[in-house]
């Protein structure tokens, strides 16, 4: 193991630019795989990191070069690194990690094979140049691992839940292309140094793993895209329907109000005829005027008030569409005045949630079908419980699917895919499942005003 210290850093068998371009590439993974808080406290942190992978890194290479030799080392170095890093000790999400690490793979391969040609290209021409001609490859190397790393991270979708697996799977064949092509071409050198290598294949070799790059960077962009896309059409859609439960809020108050004022001019011949019905001891009659009279007002007068605006428009079309349905809905709802969520993300959630255990509810042949609500804080988290009757005839799959069969999919299309990814927004958890034959979703969400309270009190 020491041989590949006393090789490579003490006798520059690889010349000068090996030091540089082995901190430039292996460094740049925990900046790619991992957030830095952009504190001096975060900075430190995260260089005593590089530090420590490269010093990991290459005790991983020297061991491997023991096994191996030279051939191919950087490569496969970067490989192990890379994979152990990113199963262990990356903080992404999987499907992050996977694109992140594929993409940056298949561009260091492709940076090796445009830095390595330079310093030979300059010396053949003239070998007073080589001494500059070193220093302008790791120069290369350094400015395309840092561009490529800030390419990634740039362009990386922050909630890619709602983009289908097969864009990613797309990323990593194609990035699967570059790495092979690049592994059969050194095979086909064999063992020859690249120094010896023929200019044409090297040129070759050049033109069609920068042509591969320009592919995988595309399409990465294009994933990006789809995922701005796919979250600004939910954005919209979500927006589209708080503003439609809004003017349904507003018609019901008006319709309210209107009732009032009918209520209060004839609430005096309901006083006087409820008297005279009392006087006369006629309860029946007293009873069944109240329940036609009175009843069918106050029902009408009915409206759900949490003392959060969002909750409460989403709830009350909740209760109004479900009791048009046939459907009892059971609330247990303490939230604060104000909540850490955008209006369009919370109106989304809870629509997504009330709508389809509506729908399930109502279509699940029970003879008194309910919905069961229970939004609380508890300790850092809002804690979302929805529960509700299902058709025993449906698989257990479908029902946790939660795919709608209402004509109108324009919210409803996304199903869980949506509820996830505003969950993972607000560093929050979502969980289908069945418990004593009822349908029941999980959802929880960070409240950091709770921790500010704790703070303050």
């Amino acid at each position: 193991m020491l041989d590949y210290f006393r090789l490579f850093y003490l006798e520059m068998e690889r010349g000068i630019s090996f030091i540089p371009t082995q901190i430039a590439v292996l460094c740049a993974v925990p900046f790619l795989l991992n957030d830095t808080e952009k504190t001096p406290k975060g900075i430190a942190k995260k260089l005593l990191e590089c530090l420590l992978c490269f010093l990991l890194a290459e005790a991983g290479a020297a061991a491997v070069y023991a096994v191996i030799g030279d051939h191919q080392l950087g490569r496969y170095q970067l490989l192990i690194f890379i994979t152990v890093y990113a199963v262990f000790f990356s903080r992404c999400k999987p499907r992050t990690r996977l694109v992140r690490s594929t993409m940056y793979l298949a561009g260091y391969m492709v940076i090796l094979s445009i830095s390595e040609p330079l310093g030979v290209l300059i010396s053949q021409i003239d070998e007073q140049y080589w001494a500059w001609a070193q220093h302008l490859t790791w120069l290369t190397v350094v400015l395309l691992i840092v561009m490529l790393v800030c390419f990634l991270r740039h362009f990386s979708p922050h909630r890619d839940r709602i983009i289908a697996t097969q864009f990613s799977a797309l990323i990593c064949v194609i990035c699967g292309l570059i790495i092979a092509s690049q592994m059969v071409f050194m095979l086909l050198c064999g063992s020859q140094d690249m120094a010896e290598t023929d200019i044409t294949y090297k040129t070759y070799n050049l033109i069609i793993s920068v042509f591969l790059l320009i592919i995988g960077m595309l399409a990465y962009y294009f994933y990006y895209s789809v995922a701005q896309a796919t979250q600004e059409n939910i954005n919209l859609l979500a927006l589209q329907h708080r503003t439609e439960l809004e003017a349904e809020k507003f018609e019901a108050n008006r319709v309210n109000y209107e009732d009032l004022r009918t209520l209060r001019h004839e609430l005096k011949n309901h006083i006087f005829y409820m008297r005279s019905l009392l006087q006369g001891k006629r309860y029946d009659e007293l009873t069944e005027y109240l329940d036609s009279a009175v009843g069918a007002q106050a029902d009408a007068l009915q409206s759900f008030d949490s003392g959060n605006y969002t909750v409460d428009v989403v709830m009350n079309h909740a209760v109004n569409e479900a009791r048009q349905r046939g459907v009892e809905i059971g609330l247990q709802i303490i939230v604060p005045h104000h909540l850490p969520y955008e209006d369009n993300d919370l109106c989304s959630l809870l629509s997504n949630l009330m709508d389809n255990a509506i729908e399930a509810a109502a279509a699940s042949g029970a003879a008194h079908p309910t919905v069961d609500v229970s939004i609380l804080p508890r300790q850092d988290y809002l804690f979302i419980t929805v529960s509700n009757d299902v058709n025993q005839s449906i698989s257990r799959q479908q029902r946790l699917t939660l795919r709608t069969t209402k004509e109108d999919q324009r919210v409803h299309g996304y199903g869980t895919r949506v509820i996830r990814a505003i969950a993972e927004k607000y560093s929050g958890s979502v969980k289908f499942d069945m418990k004593d034959g009822r349908f029941a979703a999980y959802v929880m969400l960070e409240l950091p005003a709770a921790r500010e309270e704790e703070g303050e009190a």
